[in-house]
């Protein structure tokens, strides 16, 4: 892109040569809205005999280098430019500077991500393009980057969970030596945290009411219990009620025939509802001596 301005400026300069007119080309900020450039290099040649053909062979230099948008004649010799935005942007884009690069690093960006048990906003864009972005300039310059976007929710607990149910009891914890799934020999009772979702059971069309026990890891779950661990389930669900109020209206709820029977007795009932600015209504319910007490926990 510089070659193609520098082009223009030494044919521009050529072009007064030619008529033995030493002239050095200034390009000048407009001071005329809608403009970008001037060149005022014509103003004092405006009485003399070459001024008409002077300002046809600048123009038509002009015009076609394609920097600009088709310059207009005057009378005066003032050149007011404006950019060809759509040119400079092909330009730009296919333009590769060659950087010195003598490091050649390995560079990692772990940026963060929409949290998918959330609603969605634009707030959740900000990091994916800072981190994109960065990822972008350094690949571009010559290091060898690797990127990963964290996604909320979905991190190493969840992965620990499933590999819990499909493998057996794994080292839960962070600490030592045993981190990532080496089994744990303690017979310490564990409290253990299951999402429903498709942990415990599965939808094919993310309708919850179609979804479908996993018959295996319910198996697996209720082996743990008999054997005085702690079981705690959870979800993050989006629905609204009026649906299913209306379809059962004056009805018996039915239960879907594949459904079957996990005995859950619920101690605490927790309640997020988000709201447009992210500031998230929570109300947890505990069960104390056979009676639910409300507590609101945010904002």
């Amino acid at each position: 892109m510089n070659n193609v301005f520098n082009n223009l400026i030494t044919s521009l300069s050529e072009e007064f040569k030619k008529h033995e007119l030493d002239e050095k080309i200034q390009l000048s900020l407009s001071k005329i809205e809608g403009y970008d450039l001037q060149i005022n290099n014509l103003v004092k040649y405006n009485k003399s005999d070459l001024f008409n053909e002077l300002q046809e062979n600048i123009i038509e230099l002009i015009n076609n280098s394609k920097i600009f948008l088709p310059v207009e004649k005057n009378d005066i010799g003032f050149l007011n430019l404006s950019f060809n935005h759509i040119y400079l942007m092909k330009n730009i884009t296919n333009t590769r500077i060659d950087f010195e690069n003598k490091h050649n690093s390995k560079i990692i960006f772990d940026y963060g991500g929409p949290n998918i048990g959330k609603p969605l906003h634009v707030g959740h864009m900000r990091t994916l393009n800072i981190g994109r972005s960065l990822y972008n300039i350094h690949s571009f310059i010559g290091n060898e980057v690797v990127s990963d976007i964290h996604l909320g929710d979905w991190g190493m607990p969840i992965a620990q969970i499933i590999a819990f149910l499909e493998k057996g009891d794994i080292q839960m914890s962070r600490k030592g030596n045993n981190r990532g799934g080496n089994p744990s020999k303690s017979n310490k009772a564990m409290k253990y945290m299951v999402d429903i979702d498709n942990t415990i059971c599965y939808n094919e069309n993310s309708n919850y009411e179609d979804s479908k026990p996993d018959h295996v890891r319910i198996a697996k779950l209720n082996e743990l219990f008999d054997k005085g661990h702690e079981i705690h389930y959870w979800t993050a669900r989006g629905t609204s009620t009026k649906e299913y109020e209306k379809k059962f209206e004056k009805k018996k709820v039915s239960r879907p025939p594949y459904w079957v029977g996990i005995k859950i007795t619920p101690t605490c009932f927790e309640f997020w509802q988000g709201n447009q600015f992210r500031l998230h209504e929570r109300e947890v319910y505990n069960l104390k001596q056979k009676v639910w007490q409300k507590k609101i926990l945010s904002p």
